[in-house]
């Protein structure tokens, strides 16, 4: 079964030729911002879907109480914004750039134009709602009902990217307050289960940087029988 991580611009292109490819990027325009700017904001209305270039995105949202609550971090490749630009409502969550980032941005008319004049490119667009859709109600009864812990844990997992030089799946720019919003604990709380996981060797920690030393038993510990 895919994972949420296989929601990504490349899959939209499958299947395509070269001209079609050129028809749908000729609608594409880039956009650079800084590391800490925000993307867009909860609320606001939902006209163009981002595919990440390069450095990483914060996908986070306000609950009625005003708490924060970070769903994840995205890099390269990522789609960002796709659901709630095809219904053309608000959006759902806010978004802020970890690093300097990349982006290119494809509005709302153009896709729904791609779509329905490329049946391919529409097919593609559907496969990745239903893979978001499969997401969401796979990670619901977990989040209800695992111990925060293994909530941490599956963060950690999500969170982590490919060290191409190391070949070690790493966790880098991330700071446990943030972290601790993505799971409802407090930053001391994540401090001692971070320790914890290094105790047990299931990570490494150094200088910012969180190391998955072995990623298979690390899905055995977190994921279980969820792989």
């Amino acid at each position: 079964m895919e994972a949420i991580s296989e929601v990504r611009w490349s899959k939209a292109l499958e299947g395509l030729d070269s001209a079609t490819l050129q028809t749908i990027e000729s609608n594409l325009t880039r956009r650079v911002l800084p590391a800490g700017s925000p993307l867009f904001y909860q609320g606001t209305r939902a006209d163009s879907l981002f595919i990440i270039q390069s450095g990483r995105v914060r996908l986070f949202q306000y609950t009625s109480s005003g708490k924060e609550y970070s769903s994840g971090v995205w890099s390269k490749g990522y789609l960002i914004g796709l659901i709630s630009t095809i219904l053309g409502g608000d959006r759902f969550v806010s978004a802020q750039a970890v690093d300097r980032t990349t982006l290119l941005v494809l509005d709302r008319a153009n896709l729904l134009r791609c779509m329905k004049t490329i049946p391919t490119f529409a097919l593609n667009i559907s496969y990745l709602l239903a893979l978001l859709a499969n997401d969401s109600i796979r990670r619901a009864v977990p989040l209800a009902l695992d111990s925060v812990d293994i909530k941490l844990g599956r963060a950690l997992l999500k969170l982590a990217t490919l060290d191409e030089t190391s070949q070690s799946s790493t966790v880098s720019g991330i700071t446990q307050e943030e972290l601790a919003t993505m799971v409802g604990a407090s930053r001391p709380w994540v401090n001692r289960t971070l320790s914890l996981f290094e105790k047990q060797g299931l990570i490494h920690r150094y200088k910012h940087v969180i190391t998955l030393l072995d990623l298979d038993r690390c899905r055995d510990v977190w994921l279980g029988n969820q792989t």
